[in-house]
């Protein structure tokens, strides 16, 4: 297995990346993944993605680098700003991110700060939702595959 893994559900409108690393070259190729799949993602269906954080490891050391801002879709500040710009210039590209993390002492933490910056707003160009189960996760997403 390598370090970081996409897969595709639902005929491939939700991605699914699962990290097994916490190297900062991990970040990197998450982030261009990310960008790629963005630069080819419709503007008629919102950007679906569950970001597995739940490998030992992982999720804590991805929200310390990033503040515990786990609902960056574009995972590291420089594709962040690319995503920013494709945001601008797409009025049509929404996305959605479903977090997955472990019930560990540290997936906990994570939760406990994620949770208080989840956005409600339906009309939100990007929502992040924080989870303890994938399956809870990918329904979550799934919901707005009817809109």
């Amino acid at each position: 297995m390598g370090y970081i893994e996409q897969s595709w559900l639902d005929d491939g409108r939700i991605v699914v990346y699962r990290l097994a690393s916490v190297m900062e070259k991990t970040w990197d190729e998450w982030g261009r993944m990310v960008i790629e799949n963005l630069e080819n993602w419709p503007d008629d269906q919102p950007y679906l993605a569950v970001h597995e954080l739940d490998s030992k490891g992982v999720g804590l050391t991805y929200a310390h680098t990033n503040h515990y801002d786990v609902f960056k879709v574009a995972i590291t500040p420089r594709n962040q700003e690319e995503f920013e710009r494709m945001l601008e210039s797409r009025p049509n590209l929404y996305a959605r991110i479903a977090v997955i993390v472990s019930r560990e002492l540290s997936g906990q933490v994570i939760f406990k700060r994620a949770i208080q910056q989840q956005n409600e707003d339906p009309h939100a160009r990007v929502l992040g939702k924080v989870f303890y189960d994938e399956n809870a996760g990918i329904n979550w997403l799934r919901e707005f595959l009817a809109e």
